[in-house]
């Protein structure tokens, strides 16, 4: 701040008779990336999808994202799917779900919202599932 101030009054001291006294306050510093000077997007959290996904891999999504969001965000399934024994793993827990009683409306575990770091994993089908 001081420098800025000092080199506000020397461009403006041409225009005065006196130097000019400039004071400076500081209100909100803008959240920056790490090493860069362009300012953050809105906060996202990442989740990483593995297996019979129709776009697996990483998925950049707003905080407060819901397992069932998160489906349609990553184009839903392959036809190979065990849609029945979906995973979320989340450090060392594991969770399961299943995507028909989700659709059908008979489990609100569609509804459980993600959090960054999140890993969802769609197992393939046997041969008889």
């Amino acid at each position: 701040l001081e420098s800025v101030q000092s080199e506000l009054a020397s461009k403006l001291e041409p225009n005065f008779a006196t130097k000019p006294t400039v004071y400076l306050a500081l209100e909100r510093r803008a959240d920056l990336r790490a090493g860069s000077n362009i300012p953050s997007k809105d906060p996202v959290i990442s989740v990483f999808v593995m297996g019979e996904a129709s776009k697996a891999g990483k998925l950049d999504l707003t905080p407060g994202t819901t397992v069932l969001q998160a489906f349609a965000q990553m184009g839903g399934f392959s036809k190979f799917a065990a849609t029945k024994r979906i995973q979320l793993r989340r450090g060392t827990q594991s969770y399961l779900f299943d995507y028909k009683a989700i659709e059908d409306g008979t489990s609100t575990a569609g509804d459980t919202v993600l959090q960054d770091g999140d890993v969802v994993v769609v197992p393939q089908r046997k041969l008889f599932e």
